[in-house]
């Protein structure tokens, strides 16, 4: 069993950069590794969306969000030549860490605190793209985009009672279960994240702070894989 190895790429990105910075970032680190690539498209990686999934008996594993929805990420296969690498991006979205922020979240935030206004699907853009023209180094591995509502920078695991509402903060267990659920074949369909050679986790704001906090999660459900990792603007 080869050793896994960790790079770490920390960037001081400017404001509202996300994706695209990262994106472009990326691109500048494997110019000089770039070999000539062949665009080979298969039917399931065609589409420039990614379907949303969510995690499988969510409930029961705790993996939640704020209000207990089902954690949930959108995901789109890679194609046959690099169906073993992984990108799998975590979403910002500040936090909060009192009771009044908190609640002051949930009246002027919402949407990062469930998961049941997520749409089927979401384009891929940036370093998520699969055109390989705008992503040339990445347009065709698997695409994992893990949604943010757990207002906890994905790191927590308690729950508190907040103005007379039980409020869930899971944000380690859905990273945990999600990890588990991409090495499932009859979730994943082709290649799983247990047969994976290269994966690259990369965050922006509190995503990027997680990707720090989740770095040791990752490389250990990936102990073959070479695993590196975008910290984008991680505060």
């Amino acid at each position: 069993m080869k050793r896994p190895i960790i790079s770490i790429l920390l960037i001081l990105a400017v404001a509202g950069a996300g994706l695209f910075a990262a994106s472009q970032f990326a691109k500048k680190y494997a110019a000089s590794q770039r070999t000539p690539k062949t665009v080979q498209k298969t039917q399931n990686f065609d589409s420039d969306e990614l379907v949303k999934y969510q995690i499988n008996d969510a409930k029961d594993r705790l993996a939640v969000c704020n209000d207990g929805s089902p954690g949930s990420y959108f995901f789109r296969p890679g194609n046959e030549s690099n169906s073993d690498k992984w990108i799998i991006h975590l979403k910002g979205g500040g936090s909060c860490g009192s009771e009044e922020s908190c609640a002051n979240r949930w009246e002027t935030k919402r949407n990062l605190m469930t998961s049941k206004i997520l749409k089927d699907t979401m384009e891929g853009e940036g370093i998520l793209s699969n055109d390989p023209e705008l992503n040339p180094d990445f347009y065709n591995f698997n695409h994992v985009y893990v949604y943010y509502c757990s207002s906890d920078t994905h790191s927590g695991d308690s729950e508190q009672e907040i103005e007379g509402r039980i409020v869930q903060f899971r944000g380690q267990r859905i990273i945990d279960s999600l990890l588990e659920d991409l090495k499932n074949p009859d979730i994943v369909g082709g290649k799983t994240l247990e047969e994976a050679s290269e994966v690259l986790l990369t965050g922006s704001s509190a995503g990027g702070n997680a990707v720090i906090r989740n770095l040791e999660t990752v490389v250990n459900a990936v102990p073959d894989a070479e695993v590196k990792a975008i910290d984008d603007s991680g505060w």
